[in-house]
């Protein structure tokens, strides 16, 4: 296999994820040993940086606590959880890595199913596409998909292009990035012609041109679950988060952001 990683420079929201971790990492201790456990810190899969504004924002007017949101890859993510980072809830963009964390009595109770989303091509001016099929063409250079052993949205681009014989076929076009908003961030830069990313990362994409060209039965549906981290000092505000993020006033912030509830 011939895939190259892009190094591009980190966009904001990754910068957050490495001080958010830095100072939690550092006060976790203190915290803990002062009994405050009004604040609460969730590890979010990247793709929902935009939308967790919002839930961040209307869920602290309805409590009494403070939230902080760390975005990442969800396997960087989990890792990080496995290593002992304070996170007291994870929403993952996919179901592999909840799974895992719960096989390895990380997670408290059930996980819980808040959203769907799906896949589509992303494409720089200029390029034309009127099937997925055509990636194979060689008049499509490079093509961009998040890295499947870091992320959820590399794993679906991986199972969809196998299924519809494109896997090998691309091998010497395929660069993986970190994260889905990397992949997004390759096509906005130029450096790919065409990524593979979640619907609702792409309709926010600068100077690119989305087409909905990947069969939803090539592979299995996005779903975004939600645990509860099993730690000694979790927040007292995780299960009133679980519980907001599958109650209607977040259903109706994830349909505003292009989101699919899964209990509404």
């Amino acid at each position: 296999m011939n895939r190259t990683r892009l190094e591009l420079s980190p966009p904001p929201w990754s910068r957050r994820l490495l001080l958010a971790l830095g100072v939690f990492l550092s006060l976790g201790t203190v915290a803990c040993g002062s009994g405050e456990e009004e604040d609460l810190l969730v590890f979010a899969a990247a793709s929902l940086v935009n939308v967790m504004a919002d839930i961040e924002r209307e869920f602290e007017a309805s409590s009494d606590g403070r939230v902080s949101v760390s975005f990442g890859g969800s396997q960087t993510l989990a890792q990080q959880i496995r290593r002992g980072a304070p996170a007291d809830i994870f929403i993952s963009a996919g179901p592999f890595q909840t799974s895992e964390l719960a096989a390895e009595g990380l997670v408290e109770g059930e996980e819980v199913e808040v959203l769907y989303n799906r896949l589509v091509l992303l494409v720089r001016p200029g390029v034309e596409l009127k099937s997925i099929q055509e990636l194979a063409n060689e008049s499509i250079g490079r093509v961009g998909i998040a890295d499947p052993a870091l992320a959820p949205a590399g794993r679906y681009a991986q199972e969809s292009l196998t299924t519809l014989g494109l896997w090998e076929s691309i091998q010497d076009k395929l660069i993986t990035a970190i994260d889905v908003r990397a992949t997004m961030a390759y096509v906005e830069s130029g450096n790919v012609d065409v990524s593979i990313v979640y619907k609702t990362d792409a309709a926010i994409a600068k100077d690119a041109i989305v087409l909905d060209l990947v069969p939803l039965d090539s592979y299995s549906r996005v779903v975004y679950p939600a645990v509860v981290i099993n730690r000694p000092h979790r927040s007292t505000l995780a299960e009133s988060f679980m519980d907001f993020l599958t109650g209607q006033t977040a259903a109706d912030l994830f349909r505003r952001y292009g989101f699919e509830p899964a209990t509404q």
